[in-house]
């Protein structure tokens, strides 16, 4: 078996072999990019992820530690065209890191999440900063769609599409209810360097996934041409303790096993730090994000 990976930036495709598997000579020209199932690919990146022990309702209150000082947010809205009339629709809206600073540019944000914790923080922050035209509904994306919701000016998943099933049915709905445009973002390409030694370290294989690559080549095998640029997101996850960072790992790694919880922890004591001002980080913990949107074509003639 040949490992491909294809994907177009700006017209130009690309090709990743994995050479390590190469016996003999191939010609390129033989394969046929049309012919590949990109959602059938995404369907098997989503399966790598696992089903994780704990759910974003149990980690609804750490997040906002783990996410402090974040520039994800900053950097992505300054990539959405948004305007003060737009009824936005923010699909995975999570505790409001991106929705509240949304909601402050446009005439109305719909939050959606099937997680009711992450809402209940979301609402909290909104009452607390003055935001009242926010409106809040407890749904999962895959059960979203224009008969059921309506029209929007604007969609946008923020990292909250990587485990959802079947995305080409997703894609189509959106570019239904979407009136101006859709933003969604996904992990790029890079490794994770933190979950990478850590999974060595406990003997397990690591599984790299690169979403990005199959959500891109997806809409344009359906006819969605797409835009797509790294973020360049700097902030590192931020701890308030060992234990907290123990915590984070546990759940992205869908448990540790009890008998090796000193072995982790060693390995965090050693590359746990404290950055400038002050706050423990992780030093091999860096962002890799990557948004890919699109603006709907309008016939007018």
């Amino acid at each position: 078996m040949y490992k491909f990976i294809f994907f177009n930036i700006e017209n130009t495709l690309f090709i990743i072999i994995n050479k390590a598997k190469l016996k003999e000579e191939i010609s390129i020209s033989n394969f046929n990019i049309k012919e590949i199932d990109w959602n059938e690919c995404w369907n098997k990146t989503r399966k790598k992820y696992g089903k994780k022990k704990k759910t974003w309702n149990d980690v609804a209150k750490k997040f906002n530690l783990w996410e402090k000082n974040d520039d994800y947010p900053e950097k992505l809205i300054n990539k959405m065209d948004l305007d003060k009339n737009d009824n936005v629709l923010d699909l995975g809206s999570g505790d409001g890191s991106v929705t509240l600073k949304i909601a402050k540019k446009v005439k109305k944000v719909t939050a959606v999440d099937k997680y009711k914790n992450m809402l209940d923080l979301l609402k909290e922050k909104a009452e607390a900063t003055g935001i009242n035209n926010i409106e809040y509904m407890e749904a999962d994306i895959k059960d979203i769609s224009l008969k059921t919701i309506g029209e929007y000016d604007v969609i946008l998943a923020s990292r909250s599409l990587a485990t959802v099933k079947d995305i080409k049915d997703r894609f189509i709905e959106f570019n239904k209810i979407a009136k101006k445009s859709v933003y969604f973002s996904l992990i790029g390409s890079q490794p994770d360097l933190h979950l990478k030694k850590v999974s060595e370290l406990l003997n397990r294989e690591y599984k790299q996934v690169t979403p990005s690559i199959y959500a891109y080549n997806l809409l344009h095998q359906i006819g969605i041409y797409g835009n797509l640029v790294n973020l360049g997101c700097n902030t590192r996850h931020q701890y308030e303790d060992l234990e907290d960072a123990y915590s984070r790992l546990d759940w992205k790694l869908h448990g540790i096993e009890n008998q090796k919880k000193e072995l982790v922890m060693d390995f965090l004591k050693e590359n746990i730090i404290r950055n400038e001002d002050g706050n423990l980080v992780n030093k091999y913990s860096k962002p890799d994000w990557v948004l890919i949107w699109w603006n709907k074509v309008h016939d007018d003639g």
